[in-house]
């Protein structure tokens, strides 16, 4: 290949469709739930191990939180979820939460963190992760030009 595409910018164009993307119809995305559920379920028969049940509204809270955005929800978030009635109130927070500005500054970070060049961990170091680099340097600029590829993205900070 004369100019191959980066594996970093293939990455990024994925995870930018996936969030652009048409929501799935709610019947699907049940169903979806349902298979993985009883996968899991076999997993743990399969192992002899006690089946989870299903979490109490307070866990499921704090565990959407910290997975989606990074942080626990506050006293007043906490409330206003335990005491709405709704069947769905689960489908809903996910929505709210895979739309918030929390989902995004978390997902950057953990994209962000695996282009890391080192971070002090046994067997990271700057020559196991140069091909990332490499392929990552090629596409982020300063100003949000377009590299010899076509592929631009701007990275900026507030301030001077």
């Amino acid at each position: 290949m004369k100019n191959p595409i980066p594996l970093s910018a293939l990455l990024l164009v994925l995870v930018s469709s996936l969030l652009h993307a048409a929501p799935p119809d709610s019947a699907r995305l049940r169903q979806a739930a349902l298979q993985i559920d009883q996968q899991v379920a076999a997993f743990y028969r399969n192992r002899k191990l006690p089946v989870p049940q299903v979490t109490d509204d307070a866990t499921f809270l704090r565990r959407a939180f910290l997975v989606s955005i990074g942080r626990i929800p506050t006293s007043e978030e906490a409330l206003a979820f335990i005491e709405i009635e709704d069947a769905e109130k689960r489908e809903n927070l996910i929505d709210y939460l895979l739309k918030s500005r929390g989902f995004s500054s978390h997902m950057s970070n953990w994209a962000f963190d695996l282009l890391r060049i080192t971070d002090g961990r046994t067997g990271t170091s700057a020559t196991s992760l140069a091909p990332i680099a490499a392929d990552s340097a090629c596409f982020f600029t300063t100003d949000g030009a377009l590299d010899a590829n076509g592929i631009g993205v701007s990275i900026s900070a507030p301030g001077s």
